[in-house]
């Protein structure tokens, strides 16, 4: 389990040189009647040299712009934490510090992680329990890889637009390999949707054509038997194209719909073309996902994925008032 603050401003420092290592009862005294601003709720107290314990404060009712503390609770003791300075860390981003006090905690055994990073702020987490992040489960196509969602995935968390620090297990749909499975079926050449980079004649075993890019000059080319790497929108489409044509027989179909290969146990985010913009919540019975269009923005993912650990949240308070 990991407690974190979820902005600095509610983090006040108090520095002090009196030895308050282990002495519990003095970082009360320090921190009781105190004033702090309004939105305070942790104080940190101690120095560098020593360390910081860390306060959580209970303020008078009033509403005043600094508010007097009329008890605290002391989560960690200077002792039990480790301070970390380092500018490059933006403790505003769950993504950046939850991990870091995670490995911190496994090297040191200390519950707290303060850290002082950029721009001056500081924030801290606490470990307790069995620590461990959310896990969910990314459904995705490859080539390229990384997937598309993977990477995106990423690069929300790195800019801090993720609300949790979260476990990523991936689920890679192959399309090489669905190609060449319909080439060992007998497959003459095969068709993708789209282009995607790693795609080639040369990695497949076979001629390679695509739905979206001169895909009728490659029909008239006479294959008589035919390898189809895509979902059910991308059968019916060649269907369309070949028209009379077309023999459902002599095509060698391999589904890659991400939404058909959701996880049954883990939380999951996946992509599908039938999808225009937004996401698509998933709750069906005990399965619990989201869904992003194909070409989702950064915007769009970040916001499922915000969803889907707010239900995970709501899932597990749900369970634990059942027991």
């Amino acid at each position: 389990m990991l407690i974190m603050p979820s902005h600095c401003r509610q983090v006040s420092i108090v520095e002090t040189s009196q030895d308050i290592s282990n002495n519990e009862e003095a970082i009360r005294e320090i921190g009781l009647d105190k004033e702090v601003y309004e939105t305070t709720q942790y104080l940190l107290v101690g120095n560098e040299k020593q360390g910081f314990a860390i306060l959580e404060v209970k303020k008078e009712n009033s509403q005043k712009l600094f508010q007097r503390i009329i008890d605290v609770n002391v989560l960690a003791l200077a002792s039990e934490s480790t301070l970390i300075v380092d500018s490059n860390i933006d403790v505003l981003n769950p993504n950046q510090l939850v991990p870091l006090a995670l490995k911190t905690y496994q090297k040191s055994g200390k519950k707290a992680t303060i850290v002082l990073g950029k721009h001056g702020h500081v924030s801290f987490a606490l470990v307790s329990g069995k620590p461990q992040l959310d896990k969910i489960e990314v459904v995705d196509v490859v080539p390229p890889r990384p997937g598309k969602l993977v990477s995106m995935i990423k690069d929300a968390m790195k800019v801090g637009l993720i609300s949790r620090a979260v476990d990523m297990e991936v689920r890679e749909i192959d399309l090489i390999k669905l190609a060449k499975k319909t080439v060992d079926k007998g497959a003459e050449a095969v068709i993708f949707p789209c282009k995607s980079s790693g795609i080639t004649p040369q990695s497949v075993g076979a001629e390679t054509f695509f739905l979206d890019k001169e895909i009728l000059s490659a029909l008239k080319k006479g294959h008589k038997r035919l390898g189809l790497v895509g979902c059910d929108v991308s059968l019916k489409m060649l269907q369309h194209l070949s028209g009379r044509d077309f023999d459902r027989s002599k095509i060698f179909f391999e589904q890659i719909c991400p939404e058909k290969a959701v996880p049954n146990k883990l939380p999951f985010i996946t992509k599908c073309c039938k999808l225009r913009e937004g996401y698509k919540p998933v709750l069906e019975g005990g399965t619990l996902g989201v869904i992003v269009p194909w070409g989702a923005r950064l915007k769009e993912v970040s916001d499922a994925l915000n969803w889907l650990l707010h239900e995970m949240t709501e899932k597990t308070k749900n369970h634990d008032m059942s027991l």
